[in-house]
């Protein structure tokens, strides 16, 4: 099963990030960079060839032009890049390089440099998802990428034909604050490793013909909905952050997600992009709502939204209102 997006800046996880740095030249990128040779899976999950990527990296350099398109099956789940050329390679997911265009390939090439980033994975291998975006973090406008470091066993939580994926093992989120003038202050950067235990919290019930929520399609098969209701905390949240919000998504499309937009009372808080092949399922939503100019205080009510974006660039928005504690 594939899903198809075009290999640009999508919004990730639950913190989120922006890189403003280009890359002039893709040819003239390539040549400056030290190379190493790394067995990548040609045309199909099958066939293995040798390609040049950076040494000491996991990353795989590719165009902004070229199009990465999901995989999975029972026996591998990973990535398709295809070229304007027509040439087509294959990145297993849990496995060293992974494909990345200049906007992430600017980014991720410094973090995972850095010796703060090697003693946060501890002699584990965390592999980049694909995707930036950006929002606020203590305050200040900061870029996050996200690693994940996954099973090796394929898995279908919602049955083959709702797709394949691999279950998490852990996550690291890098932050990276971005001065007023633009610039990525890598020597302040901060890391959260996220245990496996707060993630894979897929469900599979079946999906509800009704909800609470007001929900608005382009497509009359590409949906998602708030079957239950929102909690959204706004201080002393125990365990969690302040301010803090959950809630169920259900999604019921006929292709895979790729992003959902936070929305509050009309202010962009949180973009997070999903890799998965799944298209019936449930999302156990979690994050931590920073934007300075959308404080949330308790007592006070507030409107929830999500936009969806399917891998066919259909959308789906679903909304409701919640009193914050």
């Amino acid at each position: 099963m594939e899903s198809t997006n075009k290999a640009i800046s999508l919004g990730i996880a639950s913190l989120i990030v922006i890189a403003l740095i280009l890359v002039a030249g893709f040819g003239a990128f390539l040549a400056s960079i030290s190379v190493g040779t790394t067995a990548v899976t040609n045309v199909d999950p099958t066939t293995s060839t040798s390609v040049a990527t950076p040494a000491t990296l996991c990353l795989y350099p590719i165009p902004a032009s070229a199009t990465v398109t999901s995989f999975g099956n029972s026996t591998t789940v990973g990535n398709f890049v295809t070229f304007t050329n027509s040439t087509r390679l294959f990145f297993p997911l849990n496995s060293c390089p992974q494909p990345a265009p200049p906007q992430l390939y600017a980014i991720a090439s410094i973090i995972e440099q850095n010796a703060s980033f090697v003693a946060a994975e501890n002699g584990t291998t965390f592999v980049v998802n694909q995707g930036v975006g950006f929002s606020y973090y203590q305050g200040v406008t900061s870029a996050i990428v996200v690693y994940s470091h996954y099973s090796n066993e394929p898995y279908a939580p919602c049955g083959p034909s709702n797709g394949w994926g691999l279950k998490e093992l852990a996550q690291l989120q890098v932050i990276v604050p971005i001065s007023k003038t633009g610039a990525y202050d890598y020597s302040n950067m901060t890391f959260f490793v996220v245990p496996g235990s707060a993630l894979n919290v897929v469900s599979c019930p079946s999906i509800p013909a009704t909800s609470t929520s007001q929900t608005a399609s382009t497509s009359s098969v590409d949906q998602i909905s708030l079957p239950e209701g929102i909690s959204l905390c706004a201080n002393s949240c125990g365990v969690y952050p302040n301010p803090y919000l959950s809630v169920t998504i259900s999604v019921n499309a006929s292709v895979p997600l790729n992003s959902l937009q936070l929305f509050i009372n009309g202010t962009s808080e949180l973009t997070t992009s999903y890799t998965n092949n799944f298209t019936q399922y449930y999302i156990e939503y979690k994050a931590t709502p920073s934007n300075a100019s959308m404080p949330i205080a308790a007592d006070k009510g507030y409107l929830i939204t999500f936009i969806a974006t399917f891998a066919d660039n259909s959308k789906s928005n679903a909304s409701m209102v919640v009193v914050a504690s």
